[in-house]
């Protein structure tokens, strides 16, 4: 079995995901679909479920849970796509009935932090198995799909199968969970702190890292939140030089390259104060009128971390953002005094 690790990528497949009931043909660059020079080859770790399945690729470190009850309006069975932020952490799941297993590593972690999503997918149906896989884009008649070839055929699974574009964009969660209060923002996130704020990865806002200020002279019961475009991809190698210090943490992937090319940023944050977590994000927005920057939108947001641990946080974007109805870049922040900084 091919041991797998914890990664990130901060992008995520906006997709639906369904089981082909039968093989499909490898495309061909005559019909407009990539040519098969343009797959992307990575270890990749399935598992069935009663209900479902979990897909784990090494390439993004993402986890897709696929519920086959839940339908959407296309009729394809739902899907929910995690961050694997698994790290070696100790969890218990309940002993499965005769006949089925409970999954491990990364799956037992997620499956193991949200109880509903555990009772929705039902038990395992065998073990994960580990293999190696040809993702590619195609046309479909519904428009573009990722086809993954495997490198060896599974039970219950056809080879290829083929991951569906969802035609409904901002689709987060596929049921709403108990614990959450009904809110604005409702969605899963990777979370770093550091020493005067943090960077947050959201699932429902993919292509974006959120850089959030704590110690700024904004006002002194909001923290600053700005907004960059999340231009790592997998592969890219990050280069620190003398900002690589001993007993430090540094951020990674998407968050380290936002640190790395905005020194601003690394003067306001500093370094980070932990590794990269997962979380699950509610917040609401509120109007909130300051009496040096005028009419201003404030988030107000409780993160509730794997530890049991609760951040809440209330940020603002200086320069207009609309923080709750778009997902516009804004660097504002660059232009609000860092208390920490000043001699």
């Amino acid at each position: 079995m091919i041991q797998r690790a914890t990664f990130r990528q901060t992008r995520y497949i906006a997709a639906l995901l369904f089981l082909a009931v039968a093989s499909v043909t490898a495309p061909a660059a005559a019909n407009g679909q990539q040519p098969p020079g343009d797959a992307v080859e990575t270890s990749i770790a399935i598992q069935p479920f009663q209900h479902g399945f979990m897909l784990w690729r090494q390439d993004n470190g993402q986890i897709t849970v696929a519920l086959t009850d839940i339908k959407t309006k296309v009729g394809a069975p739902c899907q929910e796509v995690y961050l694997d932020t698994f790290q070696g952490q100790t969890y218990e799941i309940p002993a499965a009935p005769s006949g089925l297993t409970v999954p491990e590593l990364g799956f037992g972690w997620l499956y193991s932090r949200d109880a509903e999503l555990a009772q929705r997918l039902g038990y395992a149906t065998t073990d994960e198995v580990s293999l190696v896989a040809q993702i590619r884009t195609v046309s479909t008649s519904d428009g573009q799909a990722l086809q993954l070839q495997l490198s060896q055929d599974l039970p219950n699974f056809a080879n290829p199968f083929m991951v569906a574009y969802t035609d409904e964009p901002g689709l987060t969660y596929c049921f709403a969970r108990s614990r959450g209060r009904r809110a604005d923002l409702n969605t899963w996130v990777a979370l770093q702190r550091f020493d005067h704020g943090f960077m947050m990865w959201r699932q429902d806002l993919p292509d974006r890292v959120e850089v959030a200020h704590d110690d700024t002279d904004l006002a002194p019961e909001i923290g600053c939140l700005d907004r960059f475009a999340d231009t790592w991809r997998p592969g890219e190698v990050l280069s620190y030089g003398d900002l690589a210090i001993p007993d430090r943490f540094l951020p990674d992937r998407g968050f380290g390259k936002v640190w790395l090319q905005n020194e601003y940023v690394r003067d306001s944050l500093g370094y980070p104060i932990e590794q990269e977590t997962g979380g699950f994000a509610e917040a609401t927005y509120e109007p909130f009128h300051h009496p040096r920057r005028g009419d201003l939108q404030i988030r107000k947001m409780v993160i509730h971390l794997p530890s049991g641990e609760d951040l809440d946080d209330e940020l603002t974007s200086p320069g207009g953002v609309t923080l709750g109805t778009d997902n516009r870049l804004s660097q504002g922040c660059r232009t609000i005094l860092i208390p920490h900084q000043q001699p």
